[in-house]
């Protein structure tokens, strides 16, 4: 008690030895030493750590105010430190613009003394983190000496610990770990440096790359020590670079300001431009032009003569051609082979599909139509473009084995050169490929080889081949004949593939004494396709397959049994409701309505805790058909049932979130009820209820959130119960266990 009253004594003693002189608007007053009478600041602090402020008190330097006395007094803390007359860095800043009007070398001179600074604190055992380093706690004195003030934040060390108790610092300039994240170290300091940098040195190059290495959001990524950034700010050097020398030499100009040194940038670099941009106009003009007319001229007529018929390239190296050197200026061979280059350039631009109509059924885009004007423009005759348009058709049609349009646009050609070679060339062309299809039909009978034959015969027929027809009916009775036997040796597919050719042309040949029953044939492929899958047990599509010929002898009552034993087999497979889908298709059939309600059955006890539409509507048909065990079931499916979900919903310091998440199933269709949350911890044995403003359905989800605002304790370490209830007071879900970790998904 003695001691207590005589520690209480000296506080006062203390406390009159100084008298207080002025009370500042921050809370600091300015006292008087009655002895010395010497000037000090007194401050008052309500958070603070006592041991940084007893080891500045002992530990001097000329980087930190000196700390005189400092006691507490209940919960504060009385500092009497050093008076020190001189402005904040950030008020220098303001005053010079951003510390641009600051000579470069000052800046890096302060920027050296916060290091010094920073390594007298970082050099206590255990180190001092300042915490809250920023231009309005560094002071500048009147004789330029740098002190690094405010140690509120100020922390000791701490080997081990993970984060910070308290979270304290200044948006913008303190580092993530100081949220919360991860502990305060010595790099803490190093990243509200970084900053600084930032701050002291902009659009300085070496001092962004310094400033980048000390603010990265990884600590083990920045610098380890302010000696390594002290080294560092000591290589910087303004070193102007040639531009900046020449820019200098200019009447008035002040790289100090901002607007002369990117005005003076831009007016040099538009200059410089438009002297390329002159240079550059000349030479083509001059130079490329005449060199390029006749490298156009040249690779155009080699890009044909070798065979190539890329239409976009082919389009652009006419165009230019054009542009350049215009149909009326070529010789005659030159026209000519211009002529050939223009119908591939229209051939291109042909589809089937949208822009201008030129013949039935074609279409040539906006740039074909804008090319024939082109052609027209540049001294083309309108019968040539005619011509080339009709040309580049037929180019097409050849391309798209359109033999038949091919022909037909001969017909605009009459009376021109060339005219009746070019058609019989195009017959010949059909006639030798007919033949080849032919020859792969014989060596493989597909309906694609017969389909091709087919094609190039029906248009030799019509071109007036004299014996076109009788090679065309040749060919009928060849693919009719290979369609009956792949169907005889169980080739189906392939068989009524074949089949649907031959009645596609059947139109076009003269049967005379040919067979004509074919859709019987094809009639009978399909039973026996049917048949056959039936009995490989590909209910579906053998089903599919009679349904298509439901007429056909008995194909409506096998289609009804290939349903049936698939029905059987899905509800073997325990697929219920596809099943008794499938039962009630065929209802009549067989015992299909009574097999039918067993598969709903089924499927309504297979869902009982999680009842879809399809359940509900099942379950009231077998109450109605006082099916046995049906009343049982829907007392079970019209029950609730709760399925509990937990998950994290936040974790910073001590403000902890747990959610509980409850999700509805069964109950009546239409239904609905509140939801009773009970969270009892299991250690406490503490009881909390919570029930829903709003009523919720089957399948639908409520959340309840559990908040505890503590460091004593942590609540997804604890083992918790939660149960469910609705309305009527029945109990629908249970949970034990500690809270996830995680986040619920949606």
């Amino acid at each position: 008690m003695l001691d207590e009253r005589m520690e209480e004594l000296n506080k006062i003693c203390e406390m009159a030895l100084y008298e207080e002189v002025q009370l500042r608007e921050d809370g600091k007053a300015i006292v008087r030493d009655n002895a010395s009478g010497k000037l000090f600041y007194r401050k008052r602090l309500t958070i603070y750590n006592p041991e940084v402020f007893e080891w500045l008190r002992t530990h001097k330097s000329s980087y930190v105010p000196e700390i005189e006395y400092c006691w507490q007094d209940e919960d504060d803390l009385i500092v009497i430190e050093e008076f020190i007359q001189g402005k904040t860095l950030d008020v220098i800043l303001e005053e010079t613009g951003e510390g641009e009007g600051l000579p470069f070398q000052e800046r890096i001179r302060i920027l050296t003394e916060v290091c010094n600074g920073l390594l007298f604190l970082h050099g206590a055992d255990p180190p001092i983190i300042h915490r809250d380093l920023k231009p309005s706690n560094i002071m500048l004195t009147e004789e330029g000496q740098v002190k690094i003030i405010d140690y509120d934040a100020a922390k000791l060390y701490v080997r081990g610990q993970k984060r910070d108790t308290q979270l304290i610092g200044t948006q913008g300039m303190a580092a993530p770990e100081q949220y919360g994240f991860a502990a305060s170290d010595i790099r803490t300091d190093i990243y509200a440096l970084g900053k600084l940098i930032e701050i002291m040195l902009p659009g300085n190059p070496d001092a962004a790359r310094i400033a980048e290495r000390a603010t990265n959001l990884d600590p083990a990524r920045r610098y380890s020590s302010a000696v390594q950034i002290r080294e560092q700010i000591q290589r910087i050097h303004e070193n102007p670079s040639g531009l900046d020398r020449l820019l200098k030499r200019l009447p008035g100009y002040d790289p100090a300001k901002r607007n002369h040194y990117f005005t003076a940038r831009i007016c040099l670099f538009l200059l410089c431009l438009c002297a390329c941009l002159f240079t550059f106009f000349f030479y083509r003009q001059h130079i490329v032009i005449p060199r390029e007319r006749q490298k156009i001229l040249t690779d155009a007529l080699k890009t044909l003569s070798e065979g190539q018929s890329d239409p976009e390239e082919i389009f652009g190296m006419s165009q230019k051609l054009l542009q350049q050197m215009p149909y009326d200026k070529m010789n005659s061979e030159g026209r000519t082979q211009f002529r050939k280059i223009a119908e591939t350039v229209i051939c291109g631009c042909i589809s089937a599909e949208s822009g201008h109509e030129q013949v039935t059924g074609l279409f040539l885009s906006e740039e074909g139509e804008g090319y024939l004007d082109l052609l027209r423009e540049s001294g083309v005759d309108e019968e040539t473009v005619k011509e080339i348009s009709l040309n580049g058709q037929i180019q097409y049609f050849i391309q798209e084995d359109r033999w038949d349009r091919a022909l037909e646009s001969m017909e605009g050609l009459r009376g021109m050169p060339n005219e009746e070679q070019d058609r019989a060339g195009i017959l010949r062309v059909c006639t030798e490929t007919a033949e080849q299809y032919v020859q792969d039909f014989s060596e493989q009978p597909t309906s694609a080889n017969a389909a091709s034959a087919f094609v190039f015969y029906t248009q030799i027929m019509h071109g007036g081949i004299d014996d076109a027809e009788m090679r065309l009916k040749d060919f009928y009775a060849l693919a009719l004949s290979s369609a009956e036997k792949q169907s005889e040796e169980g080739e189906y597919e392939s068989a009524e593939k074949l089949y649907q050719v031959l009645l596609e042309y059947k139109k076009d040949v003269p049967l005379d004494d040919l067979e004509p029953s074919l859709g019987d044939k094809i009639l009978e492929n399909c039973y026996l396709k049917a048949q056959a899958e039936m009995d490989a047990g590909d209910y579906d599509r053998g089903r599919a397959d009679f349904v298509k010929i439901e007429n056909y002898k008995n194909a409506a009552m096998l289609a009804n049994e290939c349903a049936y034993l698939k029905a059987q087999e899905l509800a073997s497979d325990k697929e219920y409701e596809q099943a008794s889908v499938l039962f009630s298709e065929i209802s009549g059939y067989k015992d299909a309505d009574e097999k039918g309600l067993s598969a709903k059955f089924n499927y309504c006890e297979l869902v009982s805790e999680r009842p879809t539409d399809s359940s509900y509507r099942y379950i009231e048909e077998l109450i109605k058909a006082d099916y046995p065990g049906a009343a049982r079931l829907k007392e079970v499916m019209y029950a609730w049932h709760a399925e509990i979900d937990t998950g994290v919903d936040y974790l910073v310091g001590s403000e902890q979130s747990a959610l509980v998440r409850a999700t509805l199933y069964g109950g009546p269709s239409e239904g609905n009820t509140h939801i009773r949350f009970e969270l009892i911890d299991l250690e406490s044995k503490n009881t909390y209820n919570w029930t829903s403003e709003e009523k919720y359905g089957r399948g639908e989800s409520c959340t309840a959130y559990y908040q505890v605002n503590s460091i004593a304790e942590n609540i997804f370490e604890k083992e918790h119960t939660v149960n469910i209830y609705v309305d009527d007071g029945t109990q629908v879900g249970s949970w034990t266990g500690c809270f996830s970790m995680n986040f619920l998904e949606n």
